[in-house]
């Protein structure tokens, strides 16, 4: 029974120096793996940057074949209903022809140069999906390992069990295999310190991280809600945030703007959309939603008189359960759009409620 025992203990051991070396390999391929894929930033960058420019050729496209149509259709002037040469209508017409063809000829190679970049970005995923498979390979020899060490934590106890109903017994061979189970057990734990901290590091590089995971459940609801709000206040564009909240703007969801290139009052009216859109999203994401909103000097701003009135029918939508504070110096203009008002006043320097 005592050498059934040690033998088992053997085997055991054999099994704990296995799933280590097969720990260290893995880990060796996924670190490998990881360095392989570290143009994965630079490669959205890219491909960011490659649409964008697609954009705009598109759209100056559109443009030279709107020209050449007028050009085409149009014998007169429409504002000074002054005749067109045709000597001038021909040159225009072959001019934005040859920049067309320019443009055709500057799309196929940016055509080309977006599909290197997306097969790219497809081997990348490729890459990660494969290290997830090792990742997880990695947690069933950990799983082993530990199991084996159990085991051999069990074979100790019942090898003290042995000794003590013999008589002799070589104790040299248990004190060599409790010397290598401390050793083991010292190497199991500065393993599992060790992939604790690189899964960690992991996940905070990782542009498919937890945060990014959780961030792709509520960007699609979040661009639903910008945009309902966005049409309610009479601003009818398509509102898009990617994962990395980048904003895309298209106006007759087609030509691309920039935020800057707005008017103020047009601003305002996305910044509103956004704030109403995180205020719902914060009342979905978490158990206790707010029902305060306080608002300073809203009214007062760029917002013009239609904007205004939108604003109010969503404020008036959501005050059926929130107290809803809205600061302005406009005074007797806003005092029959509310139910309730509060009146300061100026004395000696201080604020104060009025009467």
């Amino acid at each position: 029974m005592f050498f059934k025992l040690k033998d088992k203990f053997k085997e055991h051991i054999a099994l704990i120096e296995d799933e280590q070396a097969a720990v260290e390999t893995i880990m060796g391929e996924v670190q490998q793996m990881a360095e392989g894929v570290s143009d994965k930033a630079g490669m959205k960058k890219k491909l960011q940057e490659l649409e964008k420019i697609d954009g705009q050729l598109s759209t100056k496209l559109s443009k030279l074949r709107k020209d050449i149509n007028f050009y085409e259709d149009h014998d007169n002037c429409p504002t000074c209903k002054q005749g067109i040469e045709h000597e001038f209508k021909q040159e225009t017409i072959e001019e934005s022809t040859g920049k067309i063809t320019e443009i055709e000829k500057a799309q196929t190679e940016l055509d080309n140069r977006l599909g290197s970049v997306n097969k790219r970005l497809g081997e990348i995923d490729d890459v990660e999906t494969e290290m997830a498979s090792k990742n997880l390979e990695m947690s069933e020899h950990n799983a082993n390992y530990k199991m084996a060490m159990n085991v051999c934590k069990s074979i100790k106890g019942e090898l003290t069990e042995a000794e003590e109903s013999v008589e002799a017994i070589d104790n040299s061979e248990i004190k060599k295999f409790e010397d290598d189970m401390t050793t083991y057990h010292t190497k199991q734990s500065q393993l599992f310190d060790d992939k604790e901290m690189l899964s960690l590091v992991a996940s905070m590089l990782k542009d498919g991280g937890i945060k990014t995971r959780i961030i792709k459940q509520y960007v699609p609801v979040m661009n639903k809600l910008i945009n309902k709000y966005l049409a309610a206040m009479d601003f009818f564009v398509q509102f898009e945030l990617d994962e990395n909240f980048n904003e895309t703007i298209k106006s007759r969801f087609r030509d691309v703007f920039t935020y800057a290139s707005f008017s103020e009052g047009e601003k305002l009216r996305i910044d509103l959309a956004l704030l109403f859109t995180w205020r719902s999203v914060s009342k979905l994401r978490n158990s206790v939603s707010t029902n305060l909103l306080i608002m300073d000097e809203i009214m007062d701003s760029s917002l013009d008189n239609a904007g205004t009135e939108e604003f109010l029918k969503i404020i008036n939508e959501i005050t059926a359960d929130s107290n809803v504070f809205i600061i302005s110096h406009k005074g007797d203009q806003l005092y029959e759009k509310f139910d309730q008002v509060i009146r300061f006043e100026k004395v000696k320097n201080f604020s104060r409620m009025a009467a």
